[in-house]
């Protein structure tokens, strides 16, 4: 606290900043599911997102989720990558890649259109949050907001057709145990409500309201985005 007060800085966190570890972990963390811990295990053996996505997925080999999990990088015997990152794997340069905006308004208007179409365009209101809606450039993600008095995006999924794979959000963990909820204590509180269905969605369009494009395709005329359910 004394060398930030003075100097502003602290000289073991600006090494660490600037290392190869630390430039590892921010590479990885790029990938769905891979938080923190997740890209310390993973930092000493791969220096970037694209090493570990070559590990995982060598040219020429096959790329079908069992195929992936079994290549996988083990820590412990474990597997560090879950289901969900290694279905969003095989996208991983799409992801990473910030959009225009007016991309962005593409999207918005084809989940917009699709909104109206199965529900009303009265009873529904689509909104485009984030850095969208805080005026940025370029986006990182699609962050849209649809309410009414009942959406089920599920529904949305099926009519649109567009959704192709959804990555649930692991739930919240258990509060910790207080004095009062061990065994002679007093009763426990009740258990607080369960969060609302929510995930990270990848879904690919195509201008021509085709099928979704293979893996890697070129990004003109098709979108492979991330849409956070809020």
């Amino acid at each position: 606290m004394c060398e930030l007060l003075k100097t502003g800085h602290i000289a073991k966190l600006d090494a660490r900043r600037g290392s190869d570890w630390q430039a590892a972990v921010s590479s990885l963390s790029q990938l769905f599911g891979i938080g923190a811990a997740r890209a310390a295990l993973l930092a000493p053996r791969f220096a970037s997102l694209e090493a570990l996505a070559t590990a995982v997925m060598p040219p020429g080999e096959p790329a079908d989720p069992a195929s992936l999990a079994a290549r996988a990088p083990r820590h412990n015997g474990k597997p560090i990558l879950d289901a969900d990152s290694l279905a969003c794997l095989p996208h991983w340069r799409d992801l990473v890649q910030r959009m225009p905006r007016t991309e962005v308004d593409g999207i918005v208007a084809a989940v917009t259109a699709a909104a109206h179409r199965v529900y009303g365009a009265d009873r529904v209101r689509v909104d485009c949050c984030g850095s969208y809606r805080r005026g940025r450039p370029t986006c990182g993600d699609v962050d849209i907001l649809i309410t009414t008095v009942r959406l089920f995006v599920a529904l949305l999924v099926g009519r649109a057709g567009f959704l192709t794979r959804v990555c649930p959000t692991p739930p919240p963990p258990p509060p910790p145990r207080t004095p009062a909820s061990r065994p002679g204590g007093r009763s426990p509180p009740p258990p607080a409500a369960p969060a609302p269905a929510g995930g990270v969605h990848i879904f690919s369009l195509s201008a021509a309201g085709g099928p979704p494009p293979a893996a890697g395709a070129a990004r003109s005329g098709a979108w492979r985005r991330r849409w956070r359910q809020q």
